[in-house]
């Protein structure tokens, strides 16, 4: 009776144990070179469009650099920031002053953090981000 019941209890806690485990993201999940496309709007001006590589370290700093195009002028950009990753795979992304691009994204890795889908709003824009490994 008492190993049927082992057993039983068993089946029980396995599924628990991978689920916990599927939501166990943190900065290390986030690491290595990641392709980023970006769009969006800016009140009164054209659409925003960037493509970019983004490095992520896996520590809570990332790098990267790319080409935008932003009111229908064609411009290079640099990207430095710092990142958080929680518990739940949700990443918070600061850029810092010196970027080409100021603003705080908020997103979501997805699969096993090969893809981060996110969005930044500010006062008159409005931005959706994807990044997908390489």
């Amino acid at each position: 009776m008492k190993s049927y019941f082992l057993k039983i209890a068993a089946l029980f806690i396995v599924p628990i144990s991978i689920s916990l485990a599927a939501g166990s993201c943190n900065n290390a999940t986030l690491n290595g070179s990641y392709a980023l496309l970006a769009h969006g709007t800016i009140m009164g001006m054209n659409p925003f469009n960037a493509v970019g590589v983004i490095i992520f370290d896996g520590q809570g700093h990332l790098r990267g650099s790319g080409s935008l195009i932003d009111g229908g002028s064609w411009l290079e950009y640099q990207s430095y920031a710092t990142y958080f990753v929680s518990r739940d795979c949700s990443v918070r992304i600061d850029e810092t002053p010196t970027s080409s691009i100021s603003k705080t994204q908020f997103g979501m890795l997805t699969n096993d953090g090969k893809k981060i889908f996110a969005i930044a709003t500010e006062e008159g824009k409005n931005f959706s981000f994807i990044y997908e490994k390489q």
